[in-house]
């Protein structure tokens, strides 16, 4: 199969609540290098010690350790690391690494599909979940999302956008604009009103593969009124994003 001139960029940050598939993951690397022109990732400082061992000791990836500064910052180093390493790329695909690994694990062919996506230039494609996906995850992170997503929906004019999925399809000439002044907590809703304040084109793709599975487990108290107390504070902070610099 003939590589895209797209890079996959993936954020680990994993903690060993589970033990990790290791079959899962070498896979997942044979199958990203086959279709991706480049892969990076970026690991916090907190994720699993033999993770960690086994993402650096692969010639299919580059990586770069980070400290736990949290979604946002991760990114932005993730970015910023891999448009340095491969400026000659015409796009890159974002995702979190536990949410690769569930997309590859359930929807290869849709994760396959995606790295041949048409993005033309100056346009960020945001990938968001179907009915479905979006169904599968935790009350606390349904309730409060579709809110940021109604929000969202209005000031970017796309019917049904889910923009808090974490991952994303942009055209590498993009990253120095909305990497520019960059400064939120979490990125999904002010890299794409950067993106669209600056003249570039905003387009939507609904994903099966961002479905949730025991691995996405977001790590905070398992009772019920305190998750979504905290749920509630991540979409706060993604909402305020939407409306940074827009007074």
């Amino acid at each position: 199969m003939k590589q895209s001139s797209r890079g996959m960029i993936a954020t680990v940050h994993y903690r060993g609540r589970e033990a990790f598939d290791e079959t899962l993951v070498m896979s997942l690397l044979d199958f990203l290098s086959i279709r991706f022109a480049g892969v990076f990732f970026t690991i916090s400082d907190a994720t699993n010690d033999e993770l960690v061992r086994m993402l650096q000791a692969d010639d299919r990836c580059k990586t770069l350790m980070i400290a736990a500064k949290g979604a946002g910052d991760a990114r932005r180093r993730a970015v910023t690391a891999a448009k340095a390493e491969c400026p000659n790329l015409s796009s890159f695909q974002l995702c979190d690494f536990d949410r690769l690994l569930t997309w590859y694990d359930y929807f290869p062919d849709e994760l396959s599909h995606m790295s041949r996506l048409p993005v033309e230039k100056d346009t960020y494609c945001i990938l968001g979940r179907t009915p479905d996906a979006f169904d599968s995850h935790p009350y606390a992170w349904r309730v409060t999302e579709s809110l940021v997503n109604q929000v969202a929906e209005k000031l970017f004019q796309i019917d049904h956008v889910d923009i808090t999925a974490g991952s994303a399809i942009f055209a590498t000439s993009l990253i120095d604009i909305f990497l520019k002044d960059n400064r939120g907590r979490l990125n999904d809703g002010e890299w794409p009103r950067i993106v669209l304040a600056n003249g570039g084109k905003l387009t939507y793709q609904a994903c099966d593969g961002l479905c949730y599975a025991s691995r996405n487990h977001d790590g905070m108290s398992d009772d019920p009124a305190r998750q979504l107390t905290e749920r509630l504070q991540i979409a706060a902070a993604i909402t305020q994003s939407l409306y940074d610099e827009r007074r």
